[in-house]
């Protein structure tokens, strides 16, 4: 059973190469790359100098210098990134030295120890960065949300700002053309407000007391200010999660025996199918404890868990892919075709993931519509 479901992930990853035309290049020194690619481009490895040409650029490694260019987004994770070219669109980037030059023509979602938004940079959306020491000297053009230790304002923000850091300073150089709110150890000087031309607001909750260094109230500040940070962390989680549940999601659902789910289903149906999934929810557990304590079993327990997260991914896509297909119906549009379906119900399981508790139950939700659809076409029945 391992090795089927190790085989369908392998299937799937073939695909989607063969499809999208994924350029996959690894290697464990410095590679140079000046070609233009009509297509993603993908690099495990040491070290990457990157001049050319992608659509979507994937980097997972120690050093990235990208001074090419992007049709689409930029995806980089390592200790040392350098993004010194133009990205069409989205860049969400994790390491620990992060250095912009470049322009990004949308969001930017950047996280990092020490990050350095240069002067020459441009981002043309807005900004979502969570480091220790951030600088901001570039331009952005769109609203920024910080959580961080130290935060420097070097350049020109048009846009509003929300901040929870240590330490805040607006040099004479930065400017903020929007509202500025933040919570920080240090109030700013009229001097460094009066280069916001609209509102500051400053929580007066967190306010750092000299005298009383490590007190309670300094504690509380500081505990604060972590729980924002991981907020925001959160966030940026929760969205590249969305991200990767779309693509993989889109390629699940390529399979030919995935066109059945384009066949229309009566509400009645729709909800019995619910019903009837929830069985194998409530019986895998305890089956799965059953094993592990007859103990001759439990090679076929840890198999069981194994299966059980593409079980969970599977039923889930299948799922969101019911309740779009249910929601169009309601709304009287026409349309049959299940990625559309998909989509659409991502829209709610995307709002409901963000929501304690409704998040985990919704989950169970999506994925009994998955397992009551697996269950209809094993036992060749409608439940109805």
């Amino acid at each position: 059973m391992l090795k089927k479901y190790l085989l369908t992930t392998f299937l799937i990853f073939l695909i989607s190469i063969t499809l999208f035309g994924i350029k996959i290049q690894k290697s464990d020194t410095k590679l140079i790359e000046k070609e233009t690619f009509n297509n993603d481009y993908l690099f495990k490895g040491n070290e990457l100098e990157f001049s050319g040409v992608a659509d979507d650029l994937y980097f997972f490694g120690k050093r990235l210098n990208f001074t090419g260019e992007t049709g689409s987004s930029l995806y980089a994770f390592g200790r040392e990134l350098i993004i010194n070219g133009k990205v069409k669109n989205n860049i969400m980037t994790g390491g620990v030295f992060v250095n912009l030059f470049g322009e990004i023509d949308d969001n930017a979602f950047i996280t990092g120890k020490n990050i350095d938004v240069q002067k020459n940079s441009v981002i043309n959306g807005a900004l979502f960065i969570a480091g220790k020491s951030i600088n901001l000297s570039g331009t952005i053009n769109g609203n920024v949300y910080i959580g961080g230790a130290n935060l420097t304002i070097d350049g020109t923000i048009n846009g509003d700002i929300v901040a929870y850091t240590g330490k805040i300073n607006i040099t004479n150089n930065g400017v903020i053309n929007g509202n500025l709110k933040y919570q920080s150890e240090n109030e700013l000087s009229e001097l460094e407000k009066s280069r916001v031309t609209k509102s500051v607001e400053y929580n007066k909750n967190y306010r750092f007391n000299k005298h009383y260094r490590f007190n309670k109230n300094f504690n509380d500040i500081k505990d604060r200010n972590i729980h924002k940070f991981f907020k925001l962390i959160f966030i940026i989680f929760k969205f590249l999660s969305l991200i990767a549940l779309i693509i993989s999601g889109l390629l699940v659902l390529l399979f030919p025996i995935m066109k059945k789910t384009e066949e229309e289903r009566s509400s009645k149906r729709f909800w019995f199918s619910s019903l009837w999934g929830l069985i194998p929810i409530l019986i895998y557990m305890p089956i799965i404890f059953t094993l592990f304590m007859l103990g001759i079993t439990i090679p076929l327990a840890f198999i069981l868990v194994l299966a059980g997260f593409p079980l969970i991914f599977i039923t889930k896509v299948l799922g969101i892919t019911m309740l779009g297909q249910y929601l169009f119906k309601k709304f009287k549009w026409n349309d049959s075709k299940r990625f559309v379906y998909f989509l659409f119900g991502l829209v709610f399981y995307a709002i409901l993931s963000f929501i304690p508790v409704i998040a985990f139950l919704s989950m169970i939700f999506f994925s009994s519509l998955g397992w009551g659809y697996i269950l209809e076409g094993l036992f060749n029945r409608k439940f109805s």
